[in-house]
């Protein structure tokens, strides 16, 4: 299943992400692409927000994990553009924490070994100052 959203301000983004993450389920891995200043982050937000609306959602750059919690949710939230080995991604709790709730997961291309047999995609692509494409697939493999 493909799906193409545009949006046009990054609101408008968030509640793109909004609505995907209210399809939601625990268990479910979102891997987001795109190139720095793409609006993963924006989306991420949308996404916890719409989930935990108390959250404050902020980049895990430095942090690797983010996690958020809910009364019934758990967001986990991984940046793993820092990662550069499967014991780096180890260390950092990332089985565990996909196995415990929804999972958002910046810069998947850094560790295509560690993805999940099914995982949705999601593409961001800058198509203007602040206006954005965004690519949701399922992928099986």
């Amino acid at each position: 299943m493909k799906q193409c959203f545009e949006s046009s301000s990054p609101r408008e983004t968030e509640e793109i992400a909004g609505a995907i993450a209210r399809q939601a389920a625990p268990g479910d891995f979102f891997a987001l692409t795109g190139d720095l200043g793409a609006g993963k982050t924006v989306f991420v937000r949308g996404f916890v927000s719409a989930l935990i609306p108390e959250a404050r959602v902020s980049s895990p750059t430095y942090a690797i994990l983010n996690v958020y919690r809910g009364r019934d949710r758990v967001v986990n939230h991984f940046d793993t553009y820092r990662i550069t080995s499967e014991d780096d991604l180890e260390s950092t709790g990332f089985y565990e924490a996909i196995a415990s709730g929804i999972t958002l997961c910046e810069w998947p291309e850094k560790i295509p070994y560690a993805l999940p047999d099914t995982f949705w995609s999601v593409r961001l692509e800058k198509t203007g100052e602040t206006s954005r494409r965004i690519l949701l697939e399922r992928i099986e493999s």
